[in-house]
């Protein structure tokens, strides 16, 4: 259910509220790309999860953005905002009845290539992290290339959100432009290896589908978004620490070497382990058991 506990106006609440409800056995491409437990209790608590309007300004930004883009005339050669839905048992017969489905912003079909339109943080291409991006449009390539599309490119086309010229000026590891490409190569590789992936992640939903919460596969630490517990050896009476450690007999051993030269002036503040998917981007978290364990059992229940 969505609220609106910052009472923001009507139409935005209009437009963000969806009647959207699961198609049982068919999964969208950036579904498949989330992690097994958060896939099923999102959808297994689909009628009950609860969110505010105001955590979901950014995405009514990117669904307007790409609503601009749908509205504009596609260039020859080019399909724009195209459905696709593939049943999966050409890869294997006990997906017989399983469909993946998507909407690719654009085809080139003269360039061979795939466009997608993101909105996004100015951080994520400080870290160049892109797989996410990479496997999405491998797999809006495959989806094409079974109905008969030669794909062999990827582009994503990226609005940095949060983009300040200030910082662009003064520091050239900040990306110099709002605007971001980034381009994939596909080769016969990656199309087999992306069916081995595909194929695998709905055999893994399916044996799960009907399991009871608490036996639902725990989401991995990459998944979670996971730091590490921290042991930041700091001067007492300090904010900032002069070493990190991640692993507490290490830095154990340094305060000993500290102090036994300076007197004992240096301490260990130990920086707890935290789950950034899990605390602040997962909608069906008080669903799961391990957040449960580790945050609501903490005092938020």
């Amino acid at each position: 259910m969505l609220t609106n506990k910052c009472n923001l106006p009507e139409p935005i609440y209009n437009f963000l509220k969806s009647d959207y409800q699961p198609k049982e056995k068919q999964y969208s491409v950036t579904t498949i790309l989330n992690p097994t437990r958060q896939i099923i209790l999102k959808r297994r608590y689909n009628n009950a999860i609860d969110q505010d309007c105001s955590d979901l300004i950014w995405t009514m930004l990117g669904t307007a953005f790409h609503l601009v883009l749908e509205n504009s005339k596609a260039g020859d050669n080019q399909l724009q905002e195209e459905y696709l839905k593939q049943e999966l048992s050409c890869l294997d017969d006990r997906l017989k009845g399983y469909y993946l489905s998507g909407k690719a912003d654009l085809l080139d079909i003269k360039q061979k290539k795939i466009i997608d339109y993101k909105t996004t943080s100015s951080f994520k291409f400080i870290k160049k992290d892109f797989e996410d991006y990479r496997l999405q449009l491998l797999i809006y390539a495959w989806l094409f290339k079974k109905i008969g599309y030669e794909v062999n490119k990827g582009e994503i086309v990226a609005i940095l959100r949060d983009w300040q010229r200030s910082k662009a000026k003064f520091d050239k590891s900040y990306p110099q432009l709002q605007v971001q490409t980034i381009t994939f190569e596909f080769t016969d590789k990656d199309f087999e290896d992306i069916e081995i992936y595909i194929k695998n992640r709905f055999l893994e939903i399916k044996a799960y589908e009907d399991k009871p919460d608490n036996e639902l596969p725990e989401c991995t630490m990459e998944e979670r978004w996971a730091s590490p517990t921290i042991y930041a050896i700091k001067k007492i009476g300090n904010k900032k620490a002069m070493k990190l450690h991640e692993n507490e007999k290490e830095a154990i051993d340094h305060l000993k070497n500290l102090n036994s030269k300076f007197g004992d002036i240096y301490e260990i503040e130990v920086r707890e382990s935290c789950d950034g998917r899990c605390e602040n981007y997962c909608s069906c978290n008080k669903y799961c058991k391990y957040y449960q364990e580790k945050y609501l059992d903490k005092g938020e229940k």
